[in-house]
């Protein structure tokens, strides 16, 4: 390298060990770095500080200019459908007035549903449970004890499941008449 180069490379704020291409790009670095950062007096800086800078800037502007407006989606866990609800209050206000703590000890029945012993002995041995008479007074329990029998006759048809429950005879249709009222009336 001869003597003139040299002076234009100092004159230009070059080191003299940049090569054509390696001026170019500081160039264009700088040219960018002053877009961005005008009134800067800075004008040269390290290259890969700089490099690093706008390969972040160029990436951030790309990412936000490309990905979509974030719109969240809520999924909401929809209602139980229960459909021995409402027959299972009705036949509780007949039964004890839904009084969870019910007994009747001519029938040795127990809960707002009184389930007697004969019927919880059936369910114990069907579904492998063990429960005890003083477990009825539950109200969670009893349910469970009462949905067993109505899904088994299934829950189209109340009037069925009401009479299965009462049990037999002519008490049953007063019973379901009852029972019947207060779910219309509900409705």
């Amino acid at each position: 390298m001869n003597k003139s180069n040299q002076q234009e490379d100092q004159l230009s704020g070059y080191p003299e060990n940049l090569n054509n291409t390696d001026k170019l790009r500081t160039d264009s670095l700088n040219l960018i770095y002053g877009i961005l950062y005008p009134g800067s007096r800075i004008r040269r800086i390290s290259g890969k500080i700089l490099k690093f800078a706008l390969i972040s800037l160029l990436l951030s502007v790309n990412l936000k200019l490309s990905a979509p407006d974030v719109k969240p989606l809520y999924i909401f866990k929809p209602p139980q459908i229960e459909p021995f609800n409402d027959l299972v209050n009705a036949i509780g206000m007949v039964e004890t007035g839904n009084n969870p703590l019910a007994y009747n000890p001519l029938e040795q029945a127990a809960g707002f549903l009184q389930i007697r012993p004969v019927r919880l002995d059936d369910y114990n041995m069907r579904t492998g449970n063990n429960y005890r008479l003083e477990d009825m007074f539950n109200p969670e329990l009893s349910k469970k004890v009462f949905l067993y029998y109505a899904s088994r006759t299934g829950p189209y048809n109340l009037e069925k499941i009401t009479r299965d429950w009462n049990g037999s005879g002519p008490k049953t249709e007063f019973y379901w008449r009852r029972v019947k009222k207060l779910l219309h009336d509900k409705n």
